[in-house]
């Protein structure tokens, strides 16, 4: 649980890093945070209200005008989820996210870099949307903010997106082929023709580095001084006025490269979470009188009657109004049973109909249902930070104005003692292209997205870094084995035929006892038939008798097929398979 607390009368700043601290080491305390140009304390805890004299304490005792006032949410408050479009620095993006995080009425903003994804919470979010544009453009002027539309994007734009990814990557590739060849042609060149080679490295360079060289030059316009562009672009050019070429095209080539495997790494574990999770509806079939007629899902409004055929996803919340069916929860609750239901009963959105023709009543529209809670869950897991991806956040504001300031030092003051400046100054351009701050902030986040999105495709869903980083501490685990260990779907094991009666036979009349029945253990009766290709053997009548099995009537006379407590009503004995399964739980068919 997150709260915000206003730290009233706070004067000093060495003293809200003392309060952060103390708080930290609280007993329940996941994460507390003070903001001291806002004046806020940001805690995450089990009950964060439950500790407020402590923070009260604590707070008193460093400052002792300090009071901690608990911020009331804002009426109306809301999460509201933003795209960050033609963001590529995840340094930039801590740096967003520590400015929007300042701004009056913001309880709480976190950027995901792996999906691109601004999520503020706090007082009308969709009304800074110009505020927020202001501040992203200043740090990387190529973001465009723009608010996440909800629902699910039908065929054609997710078609178009698709190719705009695919054309995009496809430049990329072109453009670091092309410097990749005229990078091995300088090389070819250079013993022989070392003047063609120069003009290959630097065409090369061009071609690699120029769209890098003019984001540098835009950010520097804006007071941007130690993102990746403008450290690569520093390395480069210094290399080239050292004469050293090949080394200004290499960098900026493996740079290239680099770059573009962290795009597709990126890519590839978000397609992964939302094809493990993204469960929506394109359409649904709106009844309206005795006819339907096909309309998108989030045009759907609370009242519509919707029909629901067998093997259709459940589109959106609502309550059966005609029909009987049986339903699969399983993408939902992970219960493998099909559960019955009928008329008056409620049903959520992402569960299969099986087998009977529904008529359900519309509760929730899709902006509410809950395929579309899970999907912004699980789309929103990597927004919640683990305690090494915070301090590696943190750290990166310190670190990049350090390095370059080391690298200033290794260029300077070797060289005036010993005069060789081609030396450190390569030596230096070494230390700048391997200190790059993009390589360390996304490292870690990446590697939790990455995690989340593998265990997203075998069908784990982690609600987060902080979760994934707890299972370190996991020493034991206690599961229940239906649906976890086991599929949870009943398989026809063996058949004891007695009497005279062959195996295939008996599965051919029990087949055929069971080919109405909706029941699992019957379908899996039916399908072990078909597997084996028998023919089924159709009964002239059939009654089913409740809780108890079925009686069939065939040509040659009357079957059971049903539980133990059916066959031994009717005087059947089976001795032989008694001895066969005894102590055991079976189905007597």
């Amino acid at each position: 649980m997150k709260r915000v607390y206003i730290l009233d009368n706070l004067g000093c700043a060495h003293c809200a890093s003392k309060m952060e601290d103390r708080i930290n080491e609280l007993p329940g305390v996941e994460c507390a945070t003070i903001t001291y140009a806002t004046k806020q304390l940001r805690v995450s805890a089990d009950d964060p209200d439950e500790l407020l004299p402590q923070f009260q304490e604590i707070c008193a005792s460093i400052e002792p005008d300090v009071k901690v006032i608990p911020r009331e949410p804002a009426s109306g408050g809301q999460a509201v989820v933003f795209l960050l479009e033609n963001l590529g620095c995840a340094h930039c993006a801590s740096k967003m996210e520590d400015r929007i995080n300042e701004l009056p009425g913001v309880a709480e903003a976190t950027i995901t870099f792996a999906t691109k994804q601004l999520r503020i919470t706090g007082r009308s979010p969709e009304s800074l949307l110009p505020e927020l544009q202001r501040i992203c453009t200043s740090i990387e002027p190529e973001v465009r903010v723009t608010l996440r539309e909800a629902g699910k994007p039908g065929p054609e734009r997710k078609e178009a997106e698709k190719q705009g990814k695919l054309s995009e990557n496809t430049r990329e590739s072109i453009e670091i082929a092309v410097g990749a060849a005229l990078f091995a042609a300088g090389l070819l060149l250079r013993g022989s023709f070392g003047t063609a080679a120069v003009v290959c490295f630097l065409l090369g360079y061009v071609v690699l580095g120029g769209k890098i060289i003019l984001t540098a030059l835009k950010n520097l316009s804006h007071g941007q001084l130690t993102d990746e562009n403008f450290l690569m672009s520093l390395a480069t050019i210094a290399a080239i006025a050292i004469k050293d070429y090949p080394e200004a095209c290499g960098v900026m080539l493996f740079y290239r490269v680099g770059e573009l495997f962290e795009h597709i790494a990126v890519e590839r574990s978000r397609s992964q979470i939302m094809q493990a999770v993204d469960l929506r509806p394109e359409v649904v079939n709106l009844i309206e009188g005795d006819s339907s007629r096909e309309i998108p899902a989030q045009d759907a409004v609370v009242g519509d009657v919707v029909l629901v055929r067998p093997g259709d996803r459940i589109p959106l919340d609502g309550v059966i109004v005609s029909g009987e069916s049986r339903i699969d929860t399983s993408p939902v609750t992970g219960e493998p049973v099909p559960v019955s239901v009928r008329e008056g009963d409620a049903v959520v959105s992402g569960c299969m109909n099986t087998s009977g023709l529904l008529q359900m009543r519309v509760e929730k529209p899709l902006s509410e249902s809950m395929v579309t809670r899970i999907l912004d869950s699980v789309e929103n897991a990597a927004a919640s930070k683990p305690k090494i991806d915070r301090f590696i956040t943190r750290f990166a504001h310190v670190y990049t104005p350090v390095v370059v300031l080391l690298a200033l030092a290794t260029a300077i003051l070797p060289s005036l003692v010993t005069g060789d400046w081609n030396h450190w100054i390569y030596t230096a351009i070494t230390f700048l292209v391997i200190s790059c701050p993009c390589a360390l902030v996304l490292s870690v986040p990446l590697a939790f997205f990455s995690g989340i999105g593998a265990g997203s495709k075998r069908g784990i869903l982690f609600k987060g870094g902080v979760a994934l980083e707890a299972m370190k501490g996991v020493k034991a685990v206690v599961m229940d084995k239906t649906g976890t260990i086991t599929e949870g779907n009943f398989v026809v094991q063996s058949c004891v035929p007695s009497n005279g009666i062959d195996e295939v036979r008996l599965l051919a009349l029990a087949a055929g006892c069971e080919a109405g029945s909706t029941h699992p253990i019957a379908h899996s009766i039916v399908s072990a038939a078909e597997q084996r290709g028998i023919a089924v053997l159709h009964p002239q009548s059939v009654r089913e008798i409740s809780g108890w099995g079925i009686e069939a009537v065939f040509a040659g006379g009357k079957a059971l097929c049903g539980s133990r407590k059916l066959l031994e009503s009717e005087q059947t004995t089976f001795p032989h398979i008694k001895a066969t399964f005894t102590g055991q739980k079976s189905c007597w068919r």
